[in-house]
């Protein structure tokens, strides 16, 4: 989620195959530190934690740098910190230059392609 953004924003660069197996890699690294209870899908509470996570002051919102530290900790390659930046400006909607709840619930709603109330690893990836 998320990564379906990560793929439009980033379609001339993904026909690389060294650059979507990064980006494929980040995909599963992040999905497997939001799923925290490892059942296979992510749910709303989990999300919600995700976001607190990602929060690291703790002031009820996120910053650019907060987002891409947290999104990119596995990596420090700059094509994919150059990705995290543009998911950044997509996702703040409001473009106060912060996540809040809000911003979430719609990335949250942009994951769960079936609107089934949970994004599977599937869904998150794609």
């Amino acid at each position: 989620m998320f990564l379906l953004n990560v793929v439009l924003i980033a379609l001339p660069v993904l026909a690389l195959a060294q650059t979507q197996d990064q980006f494929h890699q980040m995909a599963h690294s992040l999905f497997l530190e939001s799923d925290v209870n490892k059942d296979g899908i992510i749910d709303r509470p989990e999300i919600d934690a995700t976001f607190h996570g990602q929060d690291a002051n703790n002031d009820g919102r996120i910053s650019r740098h907060e987002f891409v530290t947290f999104t990119t900790s596995h990596t420090d390659d700059q094509l994919l910190i150059n990705i995290a930046n543009s998911l950044y400006d997509r996702y703040d909607v409001d473009g106060d230059h912060h996540l809040d709840k809000h911003d979430f619930d719609n990335f949250y709603t942009l994951l769960d392609g079936n609107a089934n109330g949970v994004v599977t690893e599937e869904e998150f990836v794609r």
